[in-house]
């Protein structure tokens, strides 16, 4: 397998571990994903040295990223989406002088986001979300704005500086409090309180109207006696009469 320059085993059910030895000195794009590979992502991965594209999304992949990544110096392409992945983003990601386009999303990764993603010039997507990364976002409109894609929603402990970042740029990510905290929403309890206020009202409109339409057949029923009882009277009387007559 020294000649493969392209390999490609994507959803094919394929399970098992990634291999520790790897005999393809001229490897430029690997993509395995959509399987179900478990266990760590080996050191030894960077006997690929001469790859570009590397993507093993969408496995069940777990452990830290290694600090060994770092030795792959040829990636452009970096997919490691949706697996279980944890701990932070090592420092060495930094030393990919052409990494451009990196996808962690959908994993475990906690800690705050590294500064040096944004000394990246070749970045063109970072994709974050979906993970556990706290603190404050720590880039500026300027590089945000030179990205074709970022994604940082659905990590619950991080936030933007509105001072910095507009919302309609951090897209899903709460703003930071005075502390560098994130400003919740409103509870569910508070919108439930309104929403029940509101619906009491609907409810006294409707009970009003049920007293209404309640009150109608009493009055009509009340009606129907009151013109028995003259035609009852009525015909006493003209029994009387007729007798009288007699």
């Amino acid at each position: 397998m020294e000649h493969l320059t392209r390999l490609t085993i994507s959803n094919a059910n394929l399970s098992g571990f990634l291999p520790h030895h790897w005999h393809c000195p001229n490897l430029t794009h690997l993509d395995l994903s959509g399987n179900r590979i478990t266990g760590a992502i080996p050191d030894t991965l960077t006997l690929l040295g001469g790859i570009t594209h590397l993507n093993l999304s969408s496995n069940v992949l777990n452990g830290a990223i290694p600090n060994s990544i770092g030795d792959l110096i040829s990636l452009t392409t970096l997919d490691l989406s949706n697996n279980t992945l944890s701990g932070g983003i090592p420092d060495t990601v930094s030393t990919l002088p052409e990494l451009e386009v990196l996808n962690l999303g959908s994993n475990r990764l906690n800690g705050s986001i590294p500064l040096f993603l944004a000394e990246m010039r070749g970045l063109r997507e970072l994709n974050l979300e979906n993970n556990d990364f706290d603190g404050m976002v720590p880039f500026n409109a300027k590089f945000l704005s030179r990205l074709r894609v970022f994604r940082a929603a659905g990590n619950g402990k991080l936030c933007y500086n509105r001072s910095v970042l507009s919302a309609e740029i951090a897209v899903g990510v709460a703003p930071c409090d005075k502390y560098g905290f994130p400003v919740l929403p409103p509870p569910a309890t508070a919108r439930s309180e309104r929403s029940a206020d509101y619906d009491d009202g609907g409810g006294d409109a409707e009970a009003d109207a049920g007293a209404d339409t309640r009150g109608g057949p009493s009055s009509a029923v009340l009606g129907a006696a009151i013109g028995l009882s003259c035609l009852a009277f009525l015909v006493i009387l003209l029994v009387c009469l007729c007798k009288v007559c007699r």
